[in-house]
């Protein structure tokens, strides 16, 4: 599985990433982390 880490401070993006890659998020290809900012992905990761 590969584990891909979004920043970005839009809250939409994350319902647009995983509409546009749900078949690979359900096929456990992709794993999406989405943060808000550089300190809540460095918390995340």
């Amino acid at each position: 599985m590969i584990k891909i880490l979004v920043v970005d401070d839009e809250t939409d993006l994350e319902v647009l990433i995983k509409q546009k890659f749900r078949q690979k998020i359900r096929e456990n290809e992709f794993e999406f982390v989405f943060a808000i900012n550089g300190y809540d992905a460095l918390k995340k990761n």
